[in-house]
């Protein structure tokens, strides 16, 4: 948290004047919402510490925002596919996209409670 806080103070004194000073609500609510983010993902850990496996609670929650992005994401790896046996674009083209793809499943199952 103090990494947060001092992020919060940092951006404060920076973007307080100039033309970055419009920039400066969007960094400060950006870094609250974290902020707040891993106080509640502290505050479950904490309430899991005590309790067997099969009883903790989900740090992360699948909600409905991160479920639609998921399913849209499958949507368009179906598209992708669809559109590579047609013919439609290039090999380069289909794996640029299919790269770019792969960077956002894995920022998705970061923030994807685990399996077990």
């Amino acid at each position: 948290m103090y990494i947060i806080n001092d992020t919060l103070l940092f951006i404060d004194d920076k973007f307080s004047t100039g033309p970055d000073a419009s920039f400066k609500k969007q960094l400060t609510n950006k870094y609250d919402s974290l902020a707040e983010k891993l106080t509640k993902e502290i505050r479950t850990h904490r309430q899991n510490e005590d309790k067997e496996e099969d009883e903790q609670i989900p740090v992360v929650t699948v909600t409905p925002l991160l479920h639609a992005q998921i399913e849209i994401g499958k949507f368009q790896r179906e598209l992708l596919i669809k559109l590579h046996k047609e013919g439609a674009f290039s090999d380069a083209a289909i794996k640029q996209t299919e790269r770019n793809m792969d960077i956002d499943d894995l920022k998705f199952s970061q923030l994807l409670p685990d399996d077990k």
